[in-house]
């Protein structure tokens, strides 16, 4: 997985909150060549990808920058955590 793939993945999914939230009607999302339709009664589950792939990114950004920084991304300090 790279960091532009999670960036692309989660802005779909802020798509997808976004149409729910306006529009209140189900909402296509290609992802991985699988398509899935949720409906408005699968906000949670919106919103749960979101935090999936905000983390995701957040984790490779990380490295990429620890990588450039000359780190050899065997331990990454995130939020005060090694990881």
């Amino acid at each position: 997985m790279t960091l532009a793939d999670a960036q692309t993945q989660l802005e779909k999914w802020l798509a997808a909150n976004i149409k729910v939230a306006e529009k209140g009607q189900a909402v296509t999302i290609d992802s991985d060549g699988t398509s899935r339709t949720f409906t408005r009664a699968d906000a949670a589950k919106i919103l749960d990808q979101i935090k999936y792939w905000s983390g995701e990114v957040a984790t490779l950004t990380a490295q990429a920058a620890a990588t450039a920084a000359g780190n050899n991304g065997s331990q990454i300090i995130f939020a005060g955590r090694v990881r």
